[in-house]
């Protein structure tokens, strides 16, 4: 977890392809709202997709085929983690 210049806690989020055109930007840190802090220093995935629908409601399309990564793995939506890292919203992909 980072903290930002107003000392709320907050999780950087790094976006790539169309997961960055949808949020309108490359990489930014989504504050957790005043009580919103969790009990535990561990998110979930579902915690962070719900931090980026409330920064960006538009981007509800684009995140439903996006996958989360923490720490270069797969995040999925019930797997807690210490949001020390970058979580990285990676939309699918072709080719190889």
């Amino acid at each position: 977890m980072t903290t930002d210049v107003d000392a709320r806690p907050s999780v950087r989020v790094r976006y790539w392809a169309g997961a960055a055109q949808a949020a309108g930007c490359d990489e930014e840190n989504l504050p957790l709202a005043v009580g919103e802090a969790p009990q535990s220093p561990e998110l979930t995935g579902r915690d962070v997709r719900a931090l980026i629908m409330r920064a960006h409601p538009d981007i509800e399309a684009v995140l439903a085929r996006c996958s989360l990564l923490h720490g270069g793995r797969r995040l999925a939506d019930d797997a807690s983690f210490e949001p020390a890292d970058v979580v990285e919203v990676l939309p699918p992909f072709v080719g190889g």
